[in-house]
């Protein structure tokens, strides 16, 4: 693992980086993930860091997410990790073409 601080400063970073995220991801207005596997247990993919990354994105009015593999525990997962109010802006959600079924809904 890589270590760029001994701790000593880490709420430093993660406020940093929040802030940093809120202003990136905060202007987004398009998010299109079509055939881009979002699956449970991934380290870079998982529903659980979409859905982090989401609750940053304040002006998203498009979230394609056709053909991402997601299947009924993966819409749970993600569903689970937004916050209240999150996506005020989406207008538009694609979810075509996925593995969930009834519960997934």
């Amino acid at each position: 693992a890589c270590r760029f601080t001994n701790g000593a400063d880490s709420s430093t970073v993660l406020t940093l980086y929040e802030k940093t995220a809120k202003a990136v991801l905060g202007t987004v207005e398009k998010l299109d993930y079509r055939g881009l596997p979002i699956v449970r247990g991934d380290a870079w993919t998982s529903p659980a860091l979409l859905a982090e990354a989401l609750n940053y994105c304040e002006s998203l009015r498009y979230l394609g997410l056709g053909g991402a593999r997601l299947d009924d525990e993966g819409v749970a997962e993600l569903a689970a990790g937004l916050e209240d109010g999150a996506l005020p802006a989406l207008e538009s959600l694609i979810v075509a073409s996925n593995r969930y079924g009834a519960r997934g809904v």
